[in-house]
């Protein structure tokens, strides 16, 4: 007779997409892909700004509603951004993968050749040397 109670481990078989007990790196990286293409569906809602300093910056939202990040190539204010956060899986979070991914897109899109706070390189080269590593 079949057990009608799966264990935790028979349901992330089931489905892999299940957050496990103690994900790996790359499993970490992977969910932020994930979840950056999840607030590119919501790119309507983010907000640019220039700082007193002339830097361009977004105003992104988080998980939790009423909650927004502010974020460019090298720093996001959320809790996972591994600038901030040594002891987290390597590369950027999920809202600096996202505005990559839409400055990568308007750069396609527009005639400009220039770089937006070198938000490429910095992105870039994080993934390349998380997957050196």
């Amino acid at each position: 007779m079949a057990n009608k109670n799966p264990t935790n481990t028979d349901k992330t078989r089931q489905n892999p997409t299940r957050t496990r007990q103690n994900p790996t790196p790359l499993d970490v990286i992977a969910r932020r892909r994930l979840d950056a293409a999840t607030l590119l569906s919501k790119v309507d809602t983010w907000k640019a700004f220039t700082s007193g300093s002339g830097r361009i910056f977004w105003r992104i939202p988080g998980s939790r509603p009423g909650v927004t990040y502010t974020v460019n190539a090298r720093s996001c204010t959320c809790p996972d951004d591994s600038v901030q956060r040594a002891d987290r899986a390597p590369g950027p979070c999920k809202h600096r993968i996202a505005l990559g991914l839409y400055l990568r897109v308007v750069r396609a899109h527009t005639d400009t050749t220039a770089t937006i706070d070198g938000w490429e390189d910095q992105i870039l080269g994080q993934e390349r040397a998380t997957r050196a590593g």
